[in-house]
């Protein structure tokens, strides 16, 4: 979906293989006079179906809004869905899908009498220290359950943004000529200082959604400990785990609660340590 504040909205389709970008749907067209669509951000319901705006404004003078359109009605411009009605001094801001299928609006917090960015330490309200969140975006209308202002931020503070999650789970394109790329998990190659890959393990399903199988053998010791990182580096898991039998590890690790995309895990002992990449999708 493409959107601007002259009121254009349209959606094109992306073809994986060529790279080519063609328009499928023009929705609206830009307007050159009577601003009364400044659209400001969008984001797709998870199924596809729906679509969710932020409208902008003249500072201190429009009402801004956050819209919901239903893509599957025979005329789209009609569908529209009015969930919320946002005065001055809030400001519009980002409207993202995020990985746990809820879909996030930030709001900033525009003092009349303070300049508002950046916050001085004392500016803190309901309005910049929270998000709203459409926690049903699949549903239409107030069934999509939108609830303003619900989500705390844990004393840290929004102004206009959030960050991008590209959907790195799009899976194989079946039928397709360009349909060459699958999922393989290989071990990572040790740090000679740490010593060989002697205690080697595997990890199953992969990709996984909820339950991760641990398995190891040939273990020489009596503890381990299991770590996980995210793609920045950062352990989000670890547990001290008991070798068994003669140098078997087994573990069920739930990551049902960790975001979709690339983890590596590592088992570590006294002399080595052994990595793996798994997917959470």
């Amino acid at each position: 979906m493409t959107l601007n504040p002259n009121g254009y909205l349209a959606e094109f389709n992306f073809d994986r293989c060529s790279g080519s970008i063609t328009l499928f749907n023009s929705i609206y067209s830009e307007q050159s006079n009577n601003w009364n669509r400044l659209f400001w951000e969008g984001a797709y319901s998870p199924n596809d179906s729906l679509f969710y705006i932020a409208t902008s404004g003249v500072y201190k003078v429009d009402t801004l809004y956050l819209l919901q359109f239903n893509l599957f009605a025979t005329y789209i411009p009609a569908s529209c869905d009015t969930l919320d009605t946002i005065l001055y001094p809030i400001g519009t801001g980002a409207v993202r899908l995020a990985p746990d299928g809820k879909i996030y609006c930030t709001r900033a917090y525009d003092n009349p009498f303070v300049f508002s960015y950046p916050y001085p330490d004392s500016m803190r309200n309901y309005i910049n220290e929270n998000l709203s969140v459409i926690n049903n975006p699949n549903a239409l209308g107030a069934a999509c359950n939108y609830t303003p202002f619900s989500f705390y931020l844990g004393g840290k503070r929004t102004y206009y943004g959030l960050p991008n999650n590209p959907n790195y789970s799009l899976g194989r394109l079946l039928g397709s000529a360009c349909d060459t790329l699958q999922w393989v998990s290989t071990p990572e190659t040790p740090n000679p200082l740490q010593g060989g890959l002697n205690a080697g393990f595997i990890v199953s399903p992969n990709p996984v959604s909820k339950n991760l199988f641990f398995n190891a053998k040939n273990a020489k010791g009596k503890n381990a400990l299991i770590q996980i990182r995210n793609a920045l580096g950062e352990i989000i898991f670890y547990k001290n785990v008991e070798v068994i039998n003669g140098g078997y590890i087994t573990q069920t690790i739930d990551v049902s609660l960790f975001c979709n995309g690339i983890y590596f895990i590592s088992l570590l002992m006294e002399n080595e340590t052994t990595s793996m990449r798994f997917i959470k999708e």
